[in-house]
């Protein structure tokens, strides 16, 4: 496999967006669109993950791959779990050459996850409120399984007490577990507001820090320690 080198001068995030909008699948799309929702939420991720020591790290639903990218450029191993195929919004070119490795599966109900050994961090940004069942048990399971005792999670999501759209579900309290009945055909299922994804960490994590962004409509949270 061809794999690039990684750039030690720490390139900045706007670097890895122009990189991604060159090779990106829907690169139109993404330029168009998808680069301004990032700038909401990607700025704060850049700076904490720059704070800590390069290892192996676990990014589900990594969308075009821009935090991904950003991550092996610093020195990071970088592992995808996406639901959908590689080449939807990686390409397959892409991935091999920046040497990222891709898992085609759903986090929710495949019996059987992906084999990764466990990792220093693990990134879930922007997945909660498109999940199809209750998150509490996905994100339970993914934890215990790839996040190491010392390992931190990290989440964002959008504040929806701070911004407007329709949900199939007002909280995820009320969702039905993973494989227990039809998923509904909704792009947005999961309403998140502060206390209800507080008390979903919480319920999950021995450890957790919660908070709304000041600066976006978005929610943060960091987490170590999966219960059980």
């Amino acid at each position: 496999m061809d794999i690039a080198t990684p750039d030690w001068n720490r390139p900045t995030l706007e670097e890895a967006q122009q990189v991604i909008a060159a090779n990106a699948a829907n690169a139109d799309y993404y330029r168009q669109y998808y680069m301004q929702w990032e700038k909401m939420y990607l700025p704060q991720m850049v700076e904490w993950l720059s704070l800590i020591d390069p290892g192996h790290c676990i990014d589900v639903g990594p969308g075009n791959g821009t935090l991904a990218y950003w991550l092996r450029q610093m020195g990071w191993h970088v592992y995808l779990l996406d639901n959908v195929p590689l080449g939807t919004f990686i390409t397959p070119e892409f991935a091999q050459r920046e040497g990222l490795h891709y898992y085609h599966c759903s986090i929710e109900t495949d019996p059987e996850l992906p084999e990764i050994a466990p990792v220093d961090v693990m990134v879930m940004g922007q997945v909660i409120g498109h999940l199809k069942y209750n998150p509490q048990p996905t994100i339970a399971r993914l934890a215990r399984q790839y996040l190491k005792p010392d390992g931190l999670f990290f989440f964002h999501n959008l504040d929806c007490e701070r911004t407007s759209g329709s949900y199939a579900y007002e909280s995820w309290r009320v969702m039905p577990e993973p494989g227990s009945a039809p998923p509904v055909a909704d792009m947005n299922t999961c309403r998140t507001t502060l206390a209800d994804y507080r008390e979903m960490m919480e319920s999950i994590f021995e450890s957790t820090e919660v908070f709304a962004y000041e600066g976006a409509p978005i929610l943060y949270a960091i987490c170590e320690m999966p219960k059980g």
